[in-house]
């Protein structure tokens, strides 16, 4: 008589998915180990089975649901951000919508627009020109790709993006703005107080999305000043 092998078996459930149907006393019979309850039924391992892959799918969808939301949120804002800055008549009300976005609809503390040029000039309380040549020498590693610099910054980087109010950042975001050809200018540094609200991980869609609005706008609303003395570079 030919031994029967355990794949033997599972072959032929597996071919036979109806088998127990009509043997529900031999399925109640058959028992299965459990670390906590010693063995159980078939048919309380399926029961188990079935709600810990409900409670899996459940535990994704929460996630997905979760991030879309948060996605859906960054939209908005990003939106508001872009509606804000084309609609803004001229300088004063641009860099007063930009402010104001970063401030109330994306809570950054600290933030900061350093705009490359020759010599350094103050715009406003939160936008400045600086030196192209000092900023190379202490963010330079920030200026050399088009992609943002996420997390924990040196202290001479802070202090260098953010001055005085460099200690309220916990972890940062430097985005690199460009306008054509590949012309570096200027750097949009935002903070947080939370030292892993910017992570070297995260993505950087929304961010980018910042930056080329930054690009495509910035520039008219720099003066002629700045104009001559990129030029002059």
């Amino acid at each position: 008589m030919t031994s029967l092998k355990a794949s033997d078996v599972e072959q032929y459930l597996a071919a036979n998915p109806d088998f127990f149907v009509g043997r529900e006393a031999l399925l109640l019979a058959l028992k299965l180990p459990h670390g906590k309850k010693g063995s159980i039924s078939l048919v309380e391992r399926q029961v188990a089975l079935f709600r810990e892959q409900q409670g899996k799918s459940k535990a994704k969808l929460e996630a997905l649901i979760a991030n879309a939301e948060h996605n859906q949120d960054a939209f908005n804002k990003c939106s508001r951000l872009v509606l804000g800055l084309a609609a803004a008549s001229d300088s004063a009300e641009f860099f007063a919508a930009l402010e104001a976005s970063l401030a109330q609809d994306f809570q950054c503390k600290p933030y900061n627009l350093l705009i490359l040029g020759a010599e350094p000039l103050q715009i406003n309380n939160f936008a400045a020109q600086v030196s192209s040549k000092e900023a190379s020498k202490q963010v330079g590693r920030m200026m050399q790709g088009q992609d943002p610099t996420l997390g924990q910054l040196r202290p001479s980087e802070l202090d260098f993006l953010f001055g005085r109010v460099a200690s309220d950042a916990q972890s940062a975001a430097v985005l690199p703005v460009f306008g054509a050809p590949n012309q570096l200018l200027a750097l949009l540094a935002l903070g947080s107080e939370e030292r892993d609200h910017f992570l070297p991980d995260m993505d950087t869609l929304f961010l980018k999305l910042i930056a080329d609005t930054l690009a495509r706008l910035l520039p008219k609303h720099l003066g002629s000043s700045f104009g001559e003395q990129q030029h002059g570079q």
